[in-house]
């Protein structure tokens, strides 16, 4: 055991006996309880953990005395406090959640696990949205949720639509934060949020020879980078919306540049991508991050010493006695206490993983909700029928070839244009067509066919060309309609020959049937052409009106008859002529 003289400062007392405190629910645990260890574990971005071994279980009285008592039962409240001669600290505060018996060898024994009450929001996944709010916003909305609450800091980020999706309010917490550059510290039943930063002052001295009982301490320089960029896509500028990280100003100890030695060992660059859009504030603190991130990744290490209580997440240690590479002010990220057999000593775990929470736990929505396996990806199929839905959902059938080609197939859904209580578009494909199909969750029960695919089995009824000008739709039957955007014009026409073109560059309307008939209308006017009769007929009256000349002509006989009278007049010279006129 470490003596006073060589105690880990800033503790100046006498360290030669530890003492400890458990307290549940307000009330101290009975004296006479014979605990073997305890352990607690602190660490930024995780809850605080506390595990607790306890003396337990009478094989001749067949009895687990301890066990039986109310003291550890799952929920109780905990707190843990440690020190030396009675001067005891808080070093752990949260509920028992976990009571295990263990019998070994003819050791037998209790075991208590506790979390800290933050693990309350790790127990179940929730889903909202949250409207312009910034991520500290956010925290304190999820941390209240549960009667948590803490110091923090104001993130940088104002986010107009954040989502929060099928994701325990923890894990999400740990996203929305580190990917802005902040950490949480658990600690005494609040959760604080703040921006890492090596303090000016040591909260602490590490000296190797005097109060340092073991190390490891490493320089990794492959996850070192020269520079971060971000990018996202700006659909208002048709481009990429690029960031360059700032530098970090991160202090590692030592004497080595991280820059410096990602020339050799590391990278020049990394580079961020995101397809889709991101604001230019979101895009610029996803560079810094990770940059970083990278940053207090360069030098890591663990460190043990004589436990003291104030070993937080979030504090500053001078290094002292480690040469140039390790000497000077570090920060701690972790700590782990583990008092056992009359001692008491701490670890401290130096510098933070470059991965982000996401990278690290994937705690992901489980595909098809987890009720089946999932299925991946898009898939091919092929249609089997149109009609017969037994659920009347408006589904066809289709079978999937990487599921199988036996048996009559699945039903799927038919994503359109528009689709609605007796509207929308409705194009349904062939029987044999070949579909593209997703899935509603990975679930490989609710298909849904995302549109056709051809292939040269199934050639399109256009060809393809760089300028793309043609464009349609084409029935089985041949019935199509048709945009060609050189030379402006929209045909709509049958396999029989009826059509309709609108021409934008001729400025004329052009309708045509398959007998020759015809009507074109243009600059010059409106041509009417019949391959046979034409008949007007309305049920009141036919007025004809010209601004100049009323030509009417008939290549044999021309007859005007009216049932109720007939009139020819004119404000000048009428002239009617024939070979024989016969008036009355």
């Amino acid at each position: 055991m470490i003596m006073a003289e060589t105690a880990l400062l800033p503790i100046e007392q006498d360290t030669s006996l530890v003492t400890w405190t458990i307290r549940v629910n307000g009330e101290d645990i009975p004296s006479g309880t014979l605990i073997r260890s305890i352990v607690v574990h602190t660490e930024a971005n995780r809850i605080p953990s506390a595990t607790i071994n306890i003396e337990d279980g009478d094989v001749m009285q067949m009895d687990w005395a301890v066990s039986n008592a109310a003291f550890f039962v799952p929920g109780n409240e905990i707190e843990i406090l440690a020190g030396y001669h009675g001067i005891n600290e808080m070093i752990f505060s949260g509920i028992v959640t976990r009571h295990s018996l263990r019998a070994r060898l003819m050791r037998t024994e209790l075991q208590v696990e506790c979390r800290d009450k933050a693990v309350l929001m790790t127990v179940a996944r929730n889903s909202a949205l949250f409207e312009d709010q910034k991520d500290s916003d956010i925290a304190a909305t999820l941390l209240g949720n549960f009667g948590l609450s803490g110091d923090i800091e104001d993130t940088p980020v104002t986010h107009a639509g954040m989502v929060q999706y099928d994701v325990t309010d923890w894990d999400f917490l740990m996203s929305r934060i580190g990917s802005v550059g902040f950490i949480s510290v658990a600690h005494d039943g609040q959760v604080d949020i703040i921006k890492p930063a090596v303090a000016a002052t040591a909260d602490a001295t590490l000296r190797f020879g005097t109060n340092l009982i073991e190390f490891d301490m490493q320089i990794d320089g492959l996850q070192q980078y020269g520079g971060v960029k971000a990018q996202s896509w700006d659909p208002a500028a048709q481009d990429l919306l690029e960031a360059e990280a700032a530098d970090p100003g991160w202090p590692n100890p030592g004497n080595l540049d991280p820059a410096a030695v990602s020339a050799g060992a590391g990278a020049e660059e990394f580079v961020l991508r995101q397809p889709g859009t991101l604001s230019e504030e979101e895009v610029q603190s996803w560079a810094d991050t990770k940059l970083l991130r990278s940053r207090m990744a360069f030098m890591c290490g663990r460190a043990k010493v004589q436990g003291f209580a104030s070993a937080l997440p979030g504090i500053t240690v001078a290094l002292e006695g480690l040469g140039d590479r390790f000497n000077g002010m570090a920060w701690i990220s972790g700590a782990r206490h583990e008092i056992t057999q009359g001692n008491w000593l701490t670890d401290l775990q130096l510098g933070l993983t470059p991965k982000q929470h996401a990278e690290t736990f994937m705690d992901q929505s489980h595909p098809a909700s987890a009720l089946l396996p999932g299925i991946n990806g898009l898939h091919t199929g092929i249609v089997t029928a149109l009609e017969g839905d037994p659920a009347s959902e408006s589904r066809i059938r289709i079978k999937i070839p990487s599921i199988g080609l036996d048996g009559e197939g699945s039903w799927a859904r038919v994503a359109t244009l528009d689709a609605g209580d007796n509207r929308g578009t409705f194009f349904l494909p062939e029987i044999d067509d070949e579909v593209l199909v997703g899935f509603l969750d990975d679930d490989p029960r609710q298909p849904v066919i995302l549109g056709g695919l051809h292939s040269s089995a199934k050639a399109p009824p256009l060809t393809a060309a760089d300028d793309n000008h043609e464009k349609g739709y084409t029935s089985r039957s041949g019935m199509r309609i048709l945009f060609n955007d050189d030379k402006k014009t929209l045909t709509i026409d049958t396999p029989g020959g009826n059509k309709l073109v609108l021409d934008e560059d001729k400025g004329e309307i052009n309708i045509t049937d398959q007998n020759g008939n015809s009507i074109i209308m243009s600059s010059s006017g409106i041509a009417l052409e019949s391959a046979g009769d034409l008949t007007l007929k309305a049920s009141k009256a036919i007025k004809m009106e010209s601004q100049t000349d009323l030509g009417l002509k008939a290549g044999t006989q021309f007859k005007a008859e009216g049932t109720a009278g007939l009139e020819v007049s004119s404000s000048a010279v009428t002239v009617v002529k024939g070979s024989l006129v016969q008036i009355n």
